[in-house]
């Protein structure tokens, strides 16, 4: 299976978020950064798939 999708957790520190506020209602703006993926590994799950953290390099 390839993909193509892209998440975009909070890996800032809390005290600069703001600055990187792209979009309105973006998940997870308080928590951590172990917080924010887990909270993202539970809602990717929820629907059958996982997050992928390697580079995905095309590999025959």
């Amino acid at each position: 299976m390839l993909g193509a999708n892209v998440l975009m957790p909070n890996l800032s520190p809390r005290n600069v978020r703001k600055k990187y506020m792209l979009y309105d209602n973006k998940i997870c703006t308080g928590d951590e950064a172990a917080q924010c993926i887990e909270c993202l590994k539970k809602k990717i799950g929820k629907i059958g798939y996982k997050i992928v953290v390697s580079r995905g390099d095309y590999i025959k």
